[in-house]
């Protein structure tokens, strides 16, 4: 019999992650799940009659990390589905001039709230390049769609403080 108390690394069930965020905290969450995700410029598609954009990139499993960034532990990746809905209008600034085959590097999504509701929901990326939404409301979706795998250089990102 156990006594001691569950550890947080014994919660971790191994299924594919699924999160919707609606608020500001909810986009913080799914910011720090996407934190370092590599994509290409072709992994986008933003679909103007449906209002969506949805990139699909190869995202960190941090919270495999038992909450932090443990070099010890082996990296692993795994496909996941970005989608951003009720997307009003949108503005890409990114590398035009080697082509589509730049990995893009995701560091961050940010909000910034306009009126009833709307406001600017920008995907922060390495290299300080962006993709800005302007939102009807925040209404994103992160879904892995493929099993896990090993990264190729199975170590962590790590940033420079």
């Amino acid at each position: 019999m156990k006594t001691s108390d569950a550890q947080y690394e014994e919660t971790i069930i191994d299924e594919p992650l699924k999160v919707r965020g609606e608020d500001q905290e909810d986009l913080a969450v799914i910011s720090s799940h996407l934190q370092d995700a590599i994509f290409l410029h072709q992994d986008m598609n933003y679909d103007q009659e449906k209002r969506e954009l949805a990139i699909l990139l190869n995202r960190v499993r941090w919270e495999l990390a038992g909450g932090k960034k443990n070099q010890n532990n082996p990296a692993e990746r795994v496909r996941s589905l970005l989608l951003i809905r009720d997307v009003l209008e949108i503005n890409f600034l990114l590398p035009q001039d080697k082509g589509t085959e730049i990995p893009l590097s995701l560091l961050a999504l940010e909000f910034k709230p306009g009126e009833d509701g709307t406001g600017r929901l920008s995907c922060r990326l390495s290299g300080h390049w962006d993709i800005h939404a302007t939102v009807e409301c925040i209404n994103v979706y992160l879904t892995d769609v493929t099993k896990p795998y090993l990264a190729p250089s199975r170590k962590l990102p790590t940033h420079p403080e």
